[in-house]
């Protein structure tokens, strides 16, 4: 079974995860992979942990599951592990905040209003982990304002409303969906590594957008301006539209991207920054303190970078 697990995730070319093993009885870097991606998930025990046997044979039925899910992850990552999520969320418990931020993930970028689910989580916690995937996945949170009502018995019902309406917040998507993907086509080439598509999209992104500074100074800063459409369509973005942005490039170029939230120095707000994952090693990228303030055309700052 390990030896398997292992040949799905090369196959794949999946970076193995930096998470917590979720099985009692392994830290196989490779299983923690599979689980994140939703391609592994293990025999589920009555105290509601997780154990993998690793150095189990896998049965023929096993294989062929295993083959399966290949060929689908294969053909559509993001899919797959939409309706892994989901069908997960239906059925089982939730017990991890991986769990839980990768379901407000899924309803968020599916632009979903309401979803019912079964956790052991307090809903304290249940608002925590909301607000960590709203940073960690701030390209996909559009909402202004999300719910979770308890309905009794360990059952949470989520309501998402959209502002100023739904259709207005996909339209903004769509259009930085195509933007993102004309500067990959233009910019990233096949031969690149991982390393190198991240250098050319923190220079374009710094190089095309300006701060937003006029309407931060007014305290009036747009919608707009905090998404990825803000810095894409308009050229003129808060931080948290750089990091929106710089998250989508990233994700259309195959390199795994988060978004961090926190403060810095001698700034009176809040601030937020990348996270970037190459051959398996984190690196930091603040497009925004790269991009000077006020705007210098072709001036590009590398001293956040990395």
């Amino acid at each position: 079974r390990a030896a398997m697990t292992k040949m799905m995730i090369l196959a794949l070319g999946v970076e193995p995860a930096q998470i917590d093993t979720p099985f009692t009885d392994t830290a196989d870097i490779y299983a923690r992979a599979a689980y994140n991606e939703y391609l592994l998930r293990g025999y589920l025990q009555p105290d509601g942990t997780r154990i993998y046997n690793g150095s189990n044979k896998a049965m023929r039925s096993e294989a062929v599951a295993i083959a399966v899910r290949v060929i689908e992850y294969r053909d559509d990552p993001y899919t797959f592990k939409k309706n892994a999520i989901l069908e997960n969320a239906s059925i089982n418990i939730l017990r991890s905040e991986h769990e839980l931020i990768d379901l407000f993930y899924v309803l968020n970028r599916e632009f979903m209003s309401e979803f019912s689910f079964r956790t052991s989580q307090t809903t304290r916690s249940l608002r925590e982990f909301c607000e960590r995937s709203n940073v960690v996945n701030l390209e996909y949170f559009y909402n202004s304002f999300t719910n979770i009502d308890p309905l009794g018995d360990g059952h949470y019902r989520v309501t998402i409303e959209y502002l100023p309406d739904v259709n207005t917040v996909k339209n903004y998507h769509t259009e930085a969906v195509k933007v993102a993907d004309r500067i990959i086509a233009s910019k990233i080439t096949p031969n690149m590594s991982p390393a190198e598509r991240v250098r050319v999209l923190h220079d374009y992104l710094v190089m095309n957008c300006e701060y937003d500074i006029e309407n931060y100074n007014l305290g009036k800063i747009t919608q707009e301006s905090r998404l990825a459409y803000g810095a894409l369509v308009n050229k003129k973005a808060v931080c948290q539209g750089y990091c929106a942005a710089f998250s989508l490039l990233c994700e259309r170029a195959g390199v795994k991207c988060i978004v961090v939230g926190g403060n810095a120095p001698n700034s009176r707000d809040s601030h937020a920054w990348n996270v970037v994952l190459i051959d398996g090693t984190k690196y930091y990228i603040d497009t925004t303190h790269d991009d000077p303030v006020p705007d210098r055309k072709g001036s590009v700052s590398h001293k956040y970078f990395c």
